[in-house]
């Protein structure tokens, strides 16, 4: 068994205090596997923080200790591998929409607002919307209450993004708005 090297040892005092471990076990195997993966390229702030993980994951899932392997064998078996550093998220990108001539306006403006193409067939492609005079309401003539009620229900915040304005009316048949 080799002693680390100093520069090692802080992170790997770090990564024993994080990891699950079995009682009996031991930090002899764990150093020595902790070293040769440093020296294969592994970055020792990476084992940390996969140690971390794994202290989460085996929490969360009540795991009995006597069935934790042993560190040594962890790392040699590559468990640390199972609990990577997140991957940093990327800036969700400019939304762009189809606008080209075979797509109608009302669909796009939906669509940008933050609905779905099927959203849109299912439940707004079956009505007619009028955008009052002022730009202040939207009109929305539908064939059923049903679709009224459920359209009031899911769409109203995209309807008044997609269309710019404050209200949506509904008009719908038997027993009117």
């Amino acid at each position: 068994m080799a002693d680390l090297p100093i520069q090692l040892r802080e992170a790997f005092e770090a990564f024993w205090k994080a990891v699950p471990k079995r009682p009996a076990d031991r930090p002899g195997k764990a150093r020595d596997e902790f070293g040769r993966l440093v020296k294969r390229g592994v970055d020792p702030q990476a084992l940390v923080r996969a140690a971390g993980r794994y202290a989460a994951d085996v929490r969360a899932r009540s795991v009995d200790p006597q069935y934790i392997p042993l560190v040594g064998r962890w790392l040699r078996e590559g468990g640390h591998e199972a609990f990577p550093d997140p991957v940093p998220a990327e800036e969700p990108a400019e939304l762009t929409v189809d606008t080209s001539v075979t797509q109608a306006p009302v669909h796009t403006a939906l669509v940008v607002a933050g609905m779905t193409d099927a959203d849109h067939r299912s439940w707004i492609a079956r009505c007619q919307l009028d955008v009052d005079r002022d730009r202040s309401a939207l009109l929305v003539r539908a064939p059923s209450r049903f679709i009224a009620d459920t359209i009031k229900e899911r769409f109203v915040p995209v309807l008044k993004r997609a269309f710019s304005v404050r209200e949506v009316q509904f008009i719908s048949p038997r027993g009117g708005p």
